[in-house]
């Protein structure tokens, strides 16, 4: 057994991650305490741990809001694509996956809107700045009038935010910044 502690103490740092997820996927604990035991240890010297944790956290939350609307964003394109396709057709099959396409938009707009307003309130709530945030991560949605959301907010304009999804999205948004 000793040989194998002074192997882990030469492992890079790629070596070691590899060997790790692989004991997490088979559950051995006692590889991972060993893996985790021999890494060589350091002293750091750096800002306030509360900070940087806020710092990550807010990228984190920025990111993922942004990633989110993307994806209701991409579901809402497609859908228009779908709509398009079988726009006035007087097949039974084709008018059933417009209305399939039609209420995929509806959906994921609705979402994509509780989103957003989620996103806007939560950073009132927290003294946050929402267009800043974004764009001090560079995280930024295409607004202008030849940006996509132009163009869906043209066509779903009455459609409502989901408000059951705004306080999903809310609460989400405050159990991560507030811990």
């Amino acid at each position: 057994m000793n040989k194998l502690n002074k192997l882990y103490e030469t492992l890079t740092n790629d070596e070691r991650i590899k060997l790790l997820l692989q004991a997490f996927a088979r559950n051995d604990e006692q590889e991972i305490d060993s893996l985790e035991g021999s890494c060589p240890r350091k002293s750091y010297r750096m800002a306030d741990y509360k900070y940087t944790t806020k710092k990550v956290d807010a990228l984190v939350m920025t990111a993922y809001q942004m990633l989110d609307s993307y994806h209701c964003l991409t579901v809402a394109m497609s859908s228009v694509i779908g709509m398009l396709a079988y726009e006035n057709s007087e097949d039974e099959k084709k008018q059933e996956s417009y209305d399939v396409a039609e209420n995929a938009f509806n959906t994921s707009i609705s979402i994509f809107k509780a989103k957003e307003e989620a996103w806007k309130q939560f950073c009132d709530e927290a003294g946050l700045d929402d267009r800043l945030t974004r764009e001090a991560f560079k995280i930024v949605i295409p607004w202008g009038e030849n940006g996509v959301c132009y163009y869906l907010e043209s066509i779903a304009h009455d459609i409502q935010p989901n408000l059951k999804a705004i306080e999903n999205s809310k609460a989400q948004l405050h159990s991560i910044w507030e811990r």
